[in-house]
């Protein structure tokens, strides 16, 4: 349940703690893992794709102890959001929160919409677009805040690492040129379709490149530090928690990219937010989901023979540094007076040369214990060694993944044991993945490339932070500060879309500052073709997905039912309406 810690911290802008990943073929990995431990600084990011996309990066932490985890590996054998007439409003209308508050609801009036779509109208195709923003001329006030003229505004943008970013620091060019990269390609055309499609009341977004110098929170800091003091920006994202922190510090907006406890944006508001779920709100539903369908139940779907026909014990594997220790106490907590189930903590930090021997500890502790089933709250490269090491030790128990680590993805859980992974099921707040020519990011950015194809990474973990934050500054009017941004994003009121039903709910609000607020039931099927082939990468044997219960519906706290989850028996890996997107 708790989003696994080192992804936060990493550079993985969408990642949120917690370990799930797969074993591909051997020589894959390592290289993967080799890209990664050298060049993945500590944020949380994906392996190195083979082939002509980029690979995706996802949520980690920096690893100090990087060839015994490298050895380890080899070791180891529409409609509108809310359209419909369920639980949604329509975007712009007044909407319920996950607490219950009532926003306003948005003013009729002549619309800005060059390209917008549906009925009535929404800012874009985008599944998660707002209302078409309304028609405006005047005085914008100029300088409203620091990265802000008459003409521009300056936001921080940076890839993944790994490959998987831009080629120099400094200012996006204006438009595309042979000479240039694909993710150079890539951030010049969406500065483009940005300010092509929304309102900026007679301004321009100016994407300002910096990615750190290197792996590690000193490193990222200071990439927060240069946005901040070098270009002088009005906001960044998605960013790594380090440079999430700075900027929050110094009143720069920013959209961080893991699970983070809603203490971690209050301590920087009214400036950070995230897309992915906040751990808090993740870990709740993760109880509700073991007291309602797995507690009191036998561990039916671990691979000991022994554990299918005894009362599930829980365990759950968490970093202790971070932000993510105070999650596990309070998941504990809530089992216990939920439904009077313990909880076994063992900690975890990779940040030390322990880290590897901390992992194969907690598999021997786990055994000794009786632990049926696991939660691993850590990133994706710590969750492969302990997956390994419990391989070695001939442990066979039930995953259960919450999306911690961004192990909901299917790249990530790729890269676990896979004789392990294959008793892995839980929950995601991710939405339903799907092939790259389906996705809103890659119908953008053809809209004005159409020669070419946007990098892969850049769709799967950068495009909907992007979105949102284009919103905010959309919603936010003519008058740019951190103070209307917050009312920008507060206005697309609470969605929950009935069509496509795989699609994510939520907004943000008071005491909710990350969009998600609905999770998916998903198991692991090691033997089903992944959606997309940019997956793996070429040369990969493309299998390996997650499968969705009920073609991905989704629920909000309080909706999970209460059932035996047909779990390794039912489920889709792909969507069934991918170009859904409404009248």
């Amino acid at each position: 349940m708790a989003p696994g810690g080192a992804g936060a911290k990493a550079r993985n802008r969408r990642r949120g703690g917690g370990p799930v990943e797969r074993y591909l073929p051997l020589a894959y990995m390592v290289m993967a893992v080799l890209v990664i431990v050298v060049l993945l600084p500590s944020a949380l990011r994906p392996p190195a794709q083979q082939s002509t996309q980029t690979a995706q990066f996802s949520p980690n932490a920096p690893h100090q102890n990087q060839q015994s985890i490298i050895a380890a590996f080899q070791q180891a054998s529409s409609g509108t959001a809310g359209a419909g007439t369920g639980n949604g409003t329509g975007p712009g209308t007044t909407g319920s929160g996950p607490a219950g508050l009532q926003l306003p609801p948005s003013k009729l009036v002549p619309n800005f919409c060059p390209n917008g779509f549906g009925v009535p109208p929404r800012q874009t195709a985008d599944i998660y677009a707002g209302p078409c923003a309304g028609a405006w001329k005047g005085d914008n006030g100029g300088a409203t805040w620091r990265g802000v003229t008459g003409t521009t505004i300056r936001i921080c943008v940076t890839g993944t690492g790994s490959g998987n970013q831009p080629s120099a620091n400094g200012p996006v060019a204006s438009q595309e040129s042979a000479s240039q990269s694909a993710w150079d390609r890539t951030f010049t055309v969406f500065q483009q379709y940005f300010n092509r499609n929304f309102q900026f009341y007679g301004r321009q977004v100016q994407f300002i490149v910096e990615n750190p110098s290197g792996s590690g929170i000193s490193a990222e800091q200071t990439a927060g530090v240069a946005c901040d003091q070098t270009w002088g920006v009005f906001a960044a994202g998605p960013v790594s928690d380090p440079e999430c922190t700075y900027l929050g510090q110094h009143s720069i907006v920013a959209f961080c990219g893991d699970h983070w406890p809603v203490s971690f944006y209050q301590d920087g508001a009214p400036d950070l937010y995230g897309w992915v779920m906040d751990g808090d709100e993740l870990v709740r539903l993760s109880a509700e989901f073991i007291c309602k369908d797995l507690a009191g139940h036998p561990a039916q779907w671990a691979g000991e023979a022994d554990y299918q026909h005894t009362t599930r014990k829980f365990g759950m594997l968490l970093y202790d540094t971070r932000g993510y220790q105070q999650l596990g106490p309070e998941t504990q907590s809530l089992l216990k007076s939920e439904c009077g189930q313990n909880l076994d903590i063992v900690y975890s930090d990779l940040d030390n040369s322990n880290g590897e021997a901390s992992l194969a500890q907690a598999v021997t502790k786990f055994k000794q214990d009786g632990v049926t089933t696991v939660i691993p709250g850590v990133d994706y490269i710590s969750s492969a060694v302990f997956t390994n090491q419990a391989a070695n030790q001939a442990w066979f128990p039930e995953i259960l993944v919450t999306d911690g680590g961004d192990l909901g993805r299917n790249q990530l859980a790729s890269l676990q044991n896979q004789t392990e992974w294959a008793h892995a099921f839980g929950i995601t707040d991710l939405d339903m993945e799907r092939p790259l020519e389906d996705t809103d990011c890659y119908r953008a950015y053809q809209s004005v490339d159409p020669a070419n194809s946007p990098a892969f990474v850049f769709c799967d973990y950068l495009y909907d932070s992007l979105y949102m934050l284009m919103t905010g500054i959309q919603n936010a009017g003519p008058h740019l500060t951190p103070t209307t941004f917050q009312q920008g994003l507060y206005k697309l009121g609470f969605r929950y879309p009935d069509r496509p039903a795989w699609a994510i709910g939520g907004g943000y609000g008071p005491g909710h500052p990350a969009y998600a607020d609905n999770i998916a039931e998903v198991w692991w099927n090691s033997t089903a073709p992944s959606p997309d082939p940019n997956t793996y990468g070429a040369g990969s044997d493309n299998v390996g997905a997650y499968e969705y219960l009920r073609n991905g519906q989704r629920y909000r706290l309080g909706q999970i039912p209460v059932e035996t989850p047909a779990m390794f028996s039912s489920g889709t890996t792909t969507a069934p309406d991918p170009t859904q997107y409404g009248d």
